[in-house]
């Protein structure tokens, strides 16, 4: 992740933005070292490693609005608001306060491009599976509570299980 601040991007970070981006982002790769080792994280050099490894190389910058990163992106035009580009890596902020949950939402659509590889909002991304995915509600047991009927997985497609107050995603 790399901060950017130059004359063709005349809004300046401020130091409390800097410190949210950053709790944003330790947040994050905390999480993903927690699914990764199902335990509670313990060493933050294997979390950054991680998030690196899952997030790849990206800009955070500060801009006013009307700026834009090249000709055809989809965050050209945005105003007062935080878009993320998959396309160069750009998570910008303009004419707007950053802070660790817009850091956070903007991580989830780098997140999303990057599970299927970059290529954004597809039928394999996470966001596409998500679509496509089938909710069961009603998964019927028998007298002793053993399950006589789940949801079929068809295709790879994501189920996702609801029962009582718990939700489990499978796959």
């Amino acid at each position: 992740m790399t901060w950017h601040t130059s004359p063709n991007l005349p809004k300046p970070w401020q130091v409390q933005e800097l410190q949210d981006i950053l709790i944003g982002v330790e947040q994050t790769a905390m999480a993903f070292d927690m699914l990764a080792n199902q335990i509670q994280p313990d060493n933050t050099e294997d979390a950054k490693t991680l998030f690196r490894r899952i997030m790849g190389d990206f800009y955070v910058l500060s801009a006013m609005n009307g700026f834009t990163l090249y000709d055809g992106d989809g965050c050209n035009g945005t105003l007062s608001a935080s878009c993320t580009s998959n396309t160069i890596g750009a998570i910008t902020f303009y004419n707007m306060t950053a802070n660790q949950y817009t850091m956070v939402h903007e991580i989830g659509h780098r997140f999303n491009a990057r599970s299927d590889g970059g290529n954004g909002r597809t039928s394999n991304s996470l966001y596409g599976r998500m679509q496509n995915a089938k909710v069961c509600e009603e998964i019927t047991r028998d007298g002793n509570g053993n399950v006589t009927n789940w949801c079929s997985i068809a295709n790879g497609s994501l189920v996702i299980w609801t029962y009582k107050d718990t939700i489990t995603v499978g796959e």
